[in-house]
């Protein structure tokens, strides 16, 4: 609150930020993403490994790198969807052109995480990035290279389970 006496501005842009999470239902989403993955931590990850120190035998090392890749994939999306939202916040929170040279002013004294691994783990997407997607919406709807890439493993590592599925579920005539 002292940042609101010397800079009023950024102090409500920031506030606006915040508001269009809460508006947009944002912590719904956060939360369900979240959950999703602490969910597949208990219920899928947990059992699998406590099997395979118990027994030894549940995991062959050919199946280890699958069972890894669909970790990082799901850890992925988990963080996919809490940097898309971020996204529409400040895409709200910056409808002027005022308020965008507000937001972009905080934006661009945040710090950046330049160290790879902290880029993979973030959250919260690239300060430069979010200041690029204020000026040109556009960015909002563009594909990208990894997001495509991961749902499209993920929909091949879900489609045996999904055939099994439908094999029992819709009868033969």
């Amino acid at each position: 609150m002292v940042q609101y006496y010397t800079n009023p501005e950024a102090t409500e842009s920031v506030l606006r930020h915040e508001v269009a999470h809460v508006v947009k239902r944002d912590v719904s989403k956060a939360y369900l993403a979240q959950s999703l993955w602490y969910s597949f931590l208990l219920a899928g990850l947990l059992p699998l490994l406590v099997l395979e120190v118990a027994v030894g035998t549940a995991l062959e090392w050919e199946s280890l790198w699958r069972l890894a890749a669909l970790v990082i994939l799901i850890y992925g999306a988990r963080n996919s969807v809490l940097r898309v939202r971020e996204y529409y916040a400040d895409a709200s929170a910056g409808a002027s052109e005022h308020e965008r040279f507000a937001l972009a002013g905080v934006l661009e004294r945040m710090p950046r995480g330049d160290r790879p691994v902290t880029r993979l783990l973030r959250v919260h997407p690239d300060p430069g990035s979010r200041v690029r997607a204020l000026w040109d919406s556009g960015e909002l709807f563009r594909p990208r290279l990894w997001d495509a890439l991961a749902a499209g493993l993920l929909a091949g590592f879900a489609y045996p389970t999904l055939e099994f599925a439908l094999f029992f579920a819709v009868p033969l005539d």
